[in-house]
Parts: structure tokens; sequence; C-alpha cells
């Protein structure tokens, strides 16, 4: 005895596969962009620079990362450490840099806000602020947590 497919059904099933694995797929990636990452992180500017926070009311480099990633779903736990960033996330060549994209200078963790702009919660103005990156100087490296 032979089955018989009917090729409308057999659309149906692999439309719905191949939605599910698109469901499954932003799910693992945190469902977040860069650039909302950099909005979550923008909605911060103005809030003071305190060492060892990691918000909501005040921010030191690390900790405004780690509110950002934990604010987005993408990292509950995310290091306080700025080099660590380096070892978690994918790296990134520089000429590849996207908005959203952590960028690690010795002991400063910034996110990239696009248009040479690093999001950072900076001691030397006690803010979360924006630099722009030329004035950071030559980054340890570039990590995509996205």
């Amino acid at each position: 005895m032979s089955l018989r497919v009917r090729p409308k059904m057999l659309v149906g099933i692999v439309v719905v596969l191949v939605l599910s694995l698109a469901v499954v797929a932003n799910a693992q990636l945190g469902g977040v962009t860069g650039a909302e990452a950099v909005g979550v992180g923008e909605a911060q500017l103005g809030a003071p620079f305190v060492y060892g926070m990691d918000g909501p009311d005040a921010f030191s480099c690390s900790g405004l990362m780690r509110y950002i990633l934990r604010t987005t779903g993408v990292d509950a736990d995310a290091p306080w450490v700025p080099e660590e960033y380096l070892n978690r996330y994918a790296p990134v060549a520089p000429e590849n840099l996207q908005p959203g994209d952590i960028v690690i200078y010795p002991d400063w963790a910034t996110m990239y806000a696009g248009n040479g702009m690093l999001l950072n919660a900076n001691a030397l103005t006690g803010t979360v602020t924006e630099t722009p990156m030329e004035y950071a100087g030559e980054p340890v490296g570039i990590a995509r947590p996205y």
C-alpha cells in the first residue's frame, strides 16, 4: 500500500518547520539586535558613574555593559572584568564594527553606538555618556554578544 502526499500539505509542513527554526534561532540570540542594545544603553545617558554599580541608577563601565546585556536578555551574568568580554563573545575585526559591539580598552568596557561614537560610563565625566572613538585610543579588542 503506497502513501500519497498532497503537495499543499507538504508545503504547509515545510513552512511550519522553517518558521519554527526561525523562532528557535531568534530565541537563542536573545531576539535583540545591536541597535536595540544601544537604545537600552542610551536611555541611561546622564546617569552617574559609580565604581562597581550595574544599574539601574548608577553604572561603572562594565556595569553598564552588564545592565544592557541583562536587560536585553542576552547574558544575565555578563563579566565584571572588561577583558573577559573578549573571551566570552565572538571576536570582531575593527573593520567589521557594528552598533552594539563591545569595544574593550585597557580596564574600560564600552559599546559602539555608531557614527564613530562609544557609549560608556565614564569616570572622567562622572556620567554615562558618548565619547568619540578617536579620543579613546587603540582598543584591546572588540566582541559581539548578539
